[in-house]
């Protein structure tokens, strides 16, 4: 049975963007790293399940993860995530906790997993 191939994604796009690799989506999203490679060549099309986990891993909404790549993507990107980045994420979390998306307990675990909630000195964070 011949594979079909996919429209381009951006997925590896985003992944490398952020300086991500494919151990590190692992981690983030519990999606197994076969997947993961599969996805980032075309060589299948994400379940919703899959799609959701990989945006919010991502920072960023599920049909951008679906376009194809804003740019070519290079084959290492050796910067630090860039700060929009980050603020591109707070701002998903804050309209997914308004709306009711999303719980506040899961934003915070959330911004834990990005590194981006630190304890102010002598205050401890519960949980």
């Amino acid at each position: 049975m011949p594979t079909v191939t996919q429209p381009p994604n951006s997925i590896r796009y985003y992944r490398l963007l952020r300086g991500l690799s494919q151990g590190d989506l692992v981690q983030r999203t519990g999606i197994a790293q076969n997947t993961i490679s599969v996805l980032e060549h075309g060589k299948n099309k994400p379940q919703d399940n899959t799609l959701y986990k990989l945006s919010r891993a991502l920072g960023v909404e599920k049909h951008e993860l679906l376009k194809p790549p804003p740019q070519e993507v290079p084959e290492r990107i050796t910067s630090v995530k860039a700060p929009i980045v980050d603020e591109m994420l707070m701002k998903r979390l804050a309209r997914d906790v308004h709306t009711g998306t999303l719980s506040a307990a899961d934003a915070i675990e959330e911004l834990r997993r990005h590194n981006l909630l630190r304890p102010r000195s002598g205050v401890v964070l519960e949980g």
